[in-house]
């Protein structure tokens, strides 16, 4: 190594800053990529009315939601606004328009007072709206009574429906319960505006009543909308059921442990197989005790938990009022994603996940003059991908007319967590199943398992991802420098690798700084360019570090 006076390095050292800063540009060092991400929703095709989404972050829940808005309209009709999302533009989904407001379910319990129950089991959760209510109202009512006077149940004096959700429910055999025809005829136009129902256990079912010898046949003309085959006699049951798809009504108000096994009093399904094809199974049975899995093609009587649109079957009831707190999280989930038809000109949608990994990461080394230093100093920057959603709005008025809002779309990203690295003697790396392991049953790594954690602890969906670490590391050939990153999601990237003998520093130097003046000290080349350069200069931009 040579130590050369400032006057004859000028000439050498404007190429090599010129060449740093050229590579600087190239690797986007500096480039906060996140604001590249600030920019409305995407307006697809025009509708009669407008509406934006806009990608957020709930830091408490640490996911993903859609802020909607859209255009009020005039002149709603009971079915009010409902929500369409869909993935790829074509195949739509109808969504709650609910998320964070206070629903009302009214309970039809058929008529014994021990299986007048919801009530207590939704109230016992705690769980509350912004404003310190009940997320969750439940309103009693016995089947005999709502037979007779369906309307006086589901409407207000001034017609509306008062209601968000219906469920029947909880006993065995539904005490022998069905329904009328008045009564079929209003729930079906209930379930026209796209209001939710669930039905409980023995409600819909193929089996003949044990006692007095019937069949449902009231609650059966439901059967088809949710994909459900009556047939003579068979089920499936258990007291243990397991997530089949840990989707978005696992997640809220309950944030359910992916494909976790949850303990519910025993129940099964009895004469009746669901179509897998058609509607979406959430739990099934696991541990049977009761009966066998039956199958025919997509149909199965393997089922705890299913929906299909706003209708869903649950299994609840068997036991004679008795319930899990497992249960009861269960139950809060369906009933309040079920809930799909608002008169508000707003929601959130927390159905929306970012599932994409970020980009493999970008990193720059900068290493000691000859290698003789013993640390490296790593900046390391990886961009975010997302996943694109879509979105219209139904209003629905008065006048028997619809109308559709703009179809949207908004790319939904949490953006970079942070940072894991290692290195090795190998130019492979397991680094991506080694944090793949650290993963909790909610699929989440914990912040400090993070070798780097970016992420600010804030609503933040841009912030600067870029950051620098320093390993107590020589250049050496055969050593390897490994680093992944992974979002908030908890999507890992792919590993970059990079050899530490490929490690290339000519040019070091220190700036002593004295108020707006500057004076470049310890100016050091390497001594491979004794013979490549006369001079050099170095210029700095008055307010460079």
């Amino acid at each position: 190594m040579k130590k050369a006076s400032i006057k004859t390095l000028m000439f050498g050292c404007v190429i090599c800053l010129v060449i740093l800063f050229s590579i600087v540009i190239k690797n986007n060092w500096f480039h906060n990529q996140t604001a590249e991400q600030v920019k409305a929703s995407t307006i697809e095709s025009k509708g009669d009315f407008r509406l934006t989404a806009e990608n957020r972050w709930n830091s408490p829940n640490k996911k993903n939601y859609a802020e909607l808005n859209w255009q009020n309209i005039t002149n709603l009709s009971n079915g009010g606004y409902q929500l369409y999302q869909s993935e790829n533009g074509t195949n739509w989904t109808n969504k709650s328009l609910m998320y964070g407001k206070a629903i009302k379910v009214l309970n039809i319990y058929p008529d014994i007072a021990a299986s007048n129950t919801l009530k207590g089991w939704m109230d016992g959760l705690g769980l509350k709206d912004k404003d310190g209510n009940n997320l969750i109202n439940v309103t009693a009512v016995n089947l005999t009574a709502y037979n007779a006077n369906p309307t006086g149940y589901l409407l207000d004096s001034s017609g509306n429906y008062q209601y968000d959700v219906v469920m029947f429910g909880s006993w065995d055999w539904n005490n022998h319960k069905d329904m009328t025809e008045k009564a079929v005829t209003e729930l079906q136009k209930f379930i026209d505006t796209g209001r939710g129902v669930l039905y409980g256990h023995d409600t819909i079912t193929g089996n003949s009543d044990g006692i007095l010898g019937r069949q449902h046949i009231y609650f059966n003309r439901f059967a088809s909308q949710l994909g459900i085959t009556t047939f003579a006699f068979g089920g499936t049951g258990s007291t243990k059921v397991k997530i089949n798809n840990n989707g978005y009504l696992m997640k809220y108000p309950f944030e359910l442990a992916d494909s976790v096994t949850l303990t519910v009093p025993i129940s099964h399904s009895y004469g009746e197989k669901i179509d897998a094809s058609e509607a979406t199974i959430w739990l099934e049975y696991t541990n049977i005790s009761w009966g066998s899995v039956q199958l025919d093609g997509n149909k199965t009587t393997n089922f705890y938990l299913a929906t299909k649109g706003n209708v869903g079957k649950i299994q609840t009831g068997h036991s004679n009022g008795a319930s899990t707190i497992d249960e009861r999280k269960i139950i809060a989930n369906t009933l309040y994603n079920l809930a799909q038809v608002s008169l508000d000109n707003f929601a959130e949608d927390h159905t929306v996940k970012d599932d994409q990994a970020p980009k493999s990461p970008e990193m720059s080394i900068r290493c000691g003059i000859g290698g003789e230093s013993e640390k490296l100093n790593i900046k390391v920057n990886a961009e975010d991908k997302g996943k694109k959603y879509y979105w219209y709005v139904d209003a629905n008025k008065k006048d028997n007319t619809m109308l559709k809002s703009d179809t949207v779309s908004e790319v939904i990203t949490s953006n970079t967590a942070g940072y894991f690295y290692e290195v090795s003697d190998s130019p492979t790396s397991n680094l991506k199943a080694t944090v793949e392991g650290y993963k909790d049953e909610y699929g989440r790594i914990p912040e400090e398992k993070y070798d780097i954690y970016v992420a600010p602890d804030s609503e933040a969906t841009t912030y600067e991802t870029t950051t620098a670490f320093t390993i107590e590391e020589k250049r050496k050939a055969g050593r390897y420098l490994h680093v992944l990153a992974v979002d908030r999601a908890n999507n890992i990237s792919e590993v970059s690798t990079q050899e530490l003998n490929d490690l290339t520093q000519l040019v070091d130097y220190e700036v002593e700084r004295n108020q707006d003046e500057a004076k470049i000290v310890d100016l050091d080349v390497d001594s491979s360019l004794e013979s490549k350069i006369k001079s050099m200069e170095v210029q700095l931009p008055k307010n460079s570090e």
